[in-house]
């Protein structure tokens, strides 16, 4: 009985583990028992980056309470600006209501900038402190033999002194890029698009991160409302004149149960189609260096939630019209610089 037990096991090791007969079930055994060693060291670890995760859990609820007030007082600031406009159309306002209404817009204007301040400082304070808790991880992560570099995504106003000097440690380990979402040079758009902070943020950011030489991406959007095209050139022509390392270009996409969906539904703007984005993608890149790394032609909506545009949810199609826009065209990258 145990002999016809020990050959039914050896079948089995045999077809689980793809060994020949010469192996006896000694070996196939201890293969056996090496796996299952091994998967009990991921499900540890798996273990361990869930306690990790919730360890974050509280300071990510705060991050995402404190977005939630910014973009609260951002509506409050448009409301102000709309009817401080209101006002001043109004010509038959009483000129001493007319300067006690214009005062109040002010004085609201003034108050809810005051707080955008302190909750960009919170903002900060909470993410030096998830960084710092991060900090033990990110440098598991570098040293791990199969890592060639670490790429972390973040934002400008993210990038005070205590996490770049982290990014610098990292750095003198293996390469390190950071990815900053400017995403348009125009005030205009950033505070349409609800940015959260101003283009100086953004150079003195890159700044920063070039002192260390640390490597920087930028993230752009073609197709924002109400941008002409010569203002998305402007913005990929800036994006090269401050030396970023690398570029990722994306469409706008409009996804469901957003502010975006409604204002795009009610025709307040329009999107680009393929051919619109890609000669206006052609017109970036003839104007961003040679040097410059595109690390991105085109972004992905998620499905689920994609509005428009609708031609954006078939890549492979995206991705082969840019590329024989490309070789058409004989696209060189870099040759509308004025030198």
């Amino acid at each position: 009985m145990y002999e016809r037990s020990a050959i039914v096991l050896e079948r089995y090791f045999d077809k689980i583990f793809g060994e020949n007969k010469e192996n006896n079930l000694k070996t196939n055994y201890g293969n056996y028992t090496r796996i299952i060693e091994e998967l009990k060291e991921y499900q540890r670890i798996i273990e361990e980056e869930e306690k990790v995760i919730r360890k974050f859990d509280e300071i990510a609820v705060e991050m995402e309470k404190i977005q939630k007030e910014q973009s609260e007082i951002h509506e409050s600031n448009l409301e102000m600006e709309n009817e401080r406009n209101r006002l001043f159309n109004d010509l038959g306002e009483n000129p001493n209501t007319l300067d006690n209404k214009l005062k109040k817009i002010e004085d609201v204007l003034e108050e809810n900038n005051e707080k955008l301040k302190k909750l960009r400082e919170d903002y900060v304070k909470a993410m030096v402190i998830f960084i710092e808790r991060q900090k033990e991880r990110f440098f598991s992560a570098i040293n791990e033999p199969s890592i060639a570099a670490l790429s972390i995504a973040t934002r400008p106003d993210c990038l005070e002194k205590k996490v770049l000097d982290i990014l610098s440690e990292l750095n003198l380990i293996k390469p390190v890029w950071v990815e900053l979402g400017l995403q348009t040079i125009h005030e205009s758009t950033a505070q349409y698009i609800r940015r959260g902070f101003d283009l100086e943020c953004y150079t003195d950011a890159v700044a920063e991160l070039h002192k260390r030489n640390i490597d920087v991406v930028t993230h752009m959007i073609i197709g924002l409302p109400f941008e002409t095209e010569q203002m998305i050139y402007d913005t990929a022509a800036f994006i090269g004149n401050m030396h970023s390392e690398g570029i990722k270009f994306h469409l706008l996409h409009v996804l469901s149960g957003t502010d975006l969906e409604t204002e795009y539904k009610s025709g307040i703007f329009t999107l680009p189609t393929l051919e619109e984005y890609t000669r206006l993608l052609i017109g970036c890149i003839r104007r961003i260096p040679e040097s410059t790394v595109i690390h991105r032609l085109t972004g992905d909506g998620n499905k689920k939630y994609l509005i428009a545009p609708e031609w954006s949810a078939d890549k492979k199609r995206v991705l082969n019209y840019i590329t024989n826009e490309f070789k058409k065209q004989n696209l060189i990258q870099g040759d509308l610089i004025k030198i």
